[in-house]
């Protein structure tokens, strides 16, 4: 699965506010993709507080 056909979520802490491809939650939650794959990345996890920001997570296909 490529990364523009992937399925990612969006969470703030641990409320549930997203899922779609990037390009579908960039449209909806007005953020750029880059800005969700950054998002997506330990560095960013490690640089803000679980709480308050906005988490990414790439949804894994459980097809081979």
């Amino acid at each position: 699965m490529t990364r523009k056909n992937a399925l990612y979520t969006l969470y703030r802490g641990d409320l549930f506010i997203d899922v779609g491809t990037l390009s579908e939650l960039s449209r909806r939650q007005n953020i750029s993709e880059h800005t969700l794959l950054f998002e997506a990345t330990p560095t960013y996890a490690a640089r803000t507080k679980y709480e308050n920001s906005l988490r990414v997570y790439r949804l894994d296909s459980l097809e081979p």
